[in-house]
């Protein structure tokens, strides 16, 4: 059994958070998550300014960015060093990332009549998660063909819309037809994923900890990359997570040049 950790960014003000990213990271419970566990905690334990970290103990991707923003040396360290545990434990990373201007352009490109009952209520959320639970579900195929996948999402208040993505991904698949991408039901091989869908709080799990500082520091290279945001803080954090990155480099779906 694979167990996936998921977090989220970008779900505020559309000026400020113009890409929605979801990042995953899968643990091999029985090899993996003790020594992740054990050097997430000594981190916690060792940072000496209690400051950066959230409620005084919680590892905190977008508050560690700010303080590096401040110049802080410290925030830069215990930020460089969460990012080496998925490393140094060989844990993989995934993510979906969704322009959110361009996914409400593409959408209104169609006709209302002519959008299924599901398109309607597809969010720029909705799409990023599809993105990278496929992709992870595709990886564990490859690699792993007869485990099974429990994914655990940090609580963000869209829970039901991502239970029902999270079914509707175990029932279908990918297919392109006359060059566009369609959902089409499952023909033969089945999902990795197990039926159920958990969701957890990032104060009470470090894996969910972990994955936050993973997207932060993913979604900040996005927004530098691909919008200009400046300054330019994040390549060299992400420079130490990019070697687990299995989607390494994949812009923001609906993103226009």
């Amino acid at each position: 059994m694979k167990v996936v950790y998921s977090d989220e960014s970008g779900l505020g003000s559309i000026e400020e958070e113009p890409v929605t990213v979801v990042t995953a990271l899968m643990f091999n419970l029985d090899s993996q998550w003790e020594p992740v566990e054990h050097d997430l905690f000594w981190l916690q334990n060792d940072t000496p300014n209690k400051k950066l970290l959230r409620n005084g103990y919680e590892l905190h991707g977008k508050r560690l960015l700010s303080a590096v923003r401040r110049h802080s040396e410290e925030a830069s360290s215990v930020l460089g060093s969460a990012l080496k545990i998925p490393v140094k434990h060989l844990v993989p990373i995934f993510y979906g990332a969704v322009d959110r201007v361009g996914f409400e352009a593409d959408r209104s490109k169609k006709p209302e009549d002519e959008l299924g009952y599901r398109e309607k209520r597809l969010t720029p959320y909705d799409v990023a998660f599809d993105a990278c639970l496929r992709r992870v579900d595709s990886y564990v195929h490859t690699a792993f063909p007869k485990e099974r996948i429990l994914w655990i999402a940090e609580h963000s208040g869209y829970e039901k819309s991502l239970q029902s993505g999270h079914l509707w991904a175990r029932a279908t698949e990918k297919v392109t037809i006359d060059g566009e991408e369609m959902d089409m039901v499952r023909s033969a091989e089945s999902s990795h994923l197990v039926d159920v869908l958990y969701f957890g709080n990032s104060e009470e799990s470090r894996a969910l900890q972990l994955a936050d500082v993973c997207c932060s520091a993913i979604t900040r290279t996005l927004l530098e990359r691909h919008y200009g945001i400046l300054p330019a803080i994040a390549e060299p954090f992400y420079k130490i997570i990019q070697v687990q990155i299995v989607n390494d480099g994949t812009p923001p779906l609906f993103k226009s040049i």
